[in-house]
């Protein structure tokens, strides 16, 4: 294997989110795992004698262990046609978990956040399949310290089996300067000053406190303007509320929006706002410090490996949405600290996380495991 390694994604249809775009979107091949219905994945477990995996499933009230033994199939045969010499699950609450009933070894595993904060405790029939495939990896890629200790916490792992870093952004692509009124038009985003939130509309990222702090910011920044760039389960719930809190005109609700956009709205708003319960290494909050913002948030999980208070940022003081307005405020009104932060969060991310170096690292440590496999 050499640094040109020819990689292939898989997704299952049922997990994935926006496959189809994904596709489009990596300049390599994915092959998608179809899901069949329960009658199919309970006559597969029959027909492969697998009865325990049907009363697991009947006490946890799922499909997992039928599900997972039947993708499990479809990657050994992949594997055998394709001839991969290393999987890497990128996910311990899913694709970890496929890579271990594939039994094809070596597997490595990243943690993302939610997968190894919240789906273990949520979903306790989870956990120890979660522990196996941790367990049965060859290493494991965790974003910090933080999400090391939580991953030794549930499956007891050793120093030796760890890459410690951060994904990093492409610091050359997401960075200060990009033109914006195509952009601009093309969401039909206001004139004034944007803050930006690129989370997932769902509970875990309290988008809704987002929302209500920027009522209380709105009134004394008349021309502050909102761009929540992102879809969810939750995008009628929180337009209806932002008609409800009177900032509906002030607020825009992108959906899903494409690379070129994304990084346009970022190197030309004013701050990065988040405000998640529990949260791992953000992505998107790497692409803002790239992009040369400032940013704000509830100090939960991991997001102190990002946001250094007062250096880069402001981790709100408290879990309400006037704290969180209070920080907003603070920012806005202050150019020179917003500036300075800003700044720090650019030098902070090509020093810290720049994804060419996690790449440097990542891929010397699978070199090793595919060279000791062979």
């Amino acid at each position: 294997m050499s640094e040109g390694a020819e990689v292939d994604v898989l997704f299952v249809d049922r997990w994935a989110k926006r496959a189809g775009a994904l596709r489009g979107i990596l300049d390599i091949d994915a092959v998608m795992l179809h899901t069949p219905s329960a009658s199919r994945l309970l006559g597969h477990s029959l027909t492969q004698f697998r009865a325990i995996d049907i009363v697991r499933d009947i006490k946890s009230h799922t499909m997992i262990h039928q599900s997972l033994r039947y993708h499990g199939r479809q990657v050994s045969k992949l594997v055998s046609e394709k001839g991969y010499q290393l999987i890497h699950a990128q996910g311990v609450a899913t694709s970890a978990l496929l890579a271990e009933a594939s039994g094809f070894r070596p597997y490595s595993v990243s943690a993302w956040g939610s997968d190894i904060y919240v789906a273990p405790d949520k979903f306790p029939y989870l956990r120890p399949l979660i522990a196996r495939s941790l367990r049965d990896a060859s290493f494991i890629h965790a974003e910090s310290a933080i999400s090391k200790d939580r991953i030794i916490e549930l499956a007891s792992q050793t120093e030796k089996r760890f890459v410690v870093s951060t994904w990093g952004a492409d610091t050359k692509y997401y960075c200060p300067g990009q033109r914006f009124e195509h952009t601009r038009n093309v969401l039909s985003i206001p004139s004034g000053r944007i803050l930006l939130s690129i989370r997932a509309l769902e509970p875990n990222y309290r988008v809704d406190s987002i929302l209500k702090a920027f009522a209380f910011v709105s009134k004394e920044i008349q021309d502050a303007v909102l761009v929540v760039a992102s879809d969810g389960s939750q995008s009628e719930d929180l337009a209806r509320l932002a008609e409800n809190l009177g900032i509906a005109d002030r607020t825009v609700f992108t959906g899903y929006i494409e690379d070129d956009d994304k990084r346009a709205l970022m190197a030309n708003s004013y701050l990065y706002v988040q405000f998640p319960v529990s949260d791992g290494v953000a992505l998107s909050m790497m692409e803002a410090m790239s992009s040369g913002l400032p940013l704000v948030s509830s100090n939960v999980g991991e997001t102190p490996v990002l946001v250094k208070n007062e250096r880069n940022g402001l981790l709100a003081e408290g879990s309400t949405p006037k704290s969180l307005a209070e920080a907003l405020l603070r920012l806005l009104k202050d150019t020179e600290l917003r500036n300075d932060m800003g700044r720090e969060s650019r030098e902070m991310a090509m020093k810290d996380h720049d994804r060419s170096q996690f790449f440097r690292k990542f891929m010397s440590t699978v070199q090793e495991v595919v060279d000791a496999s062979s």
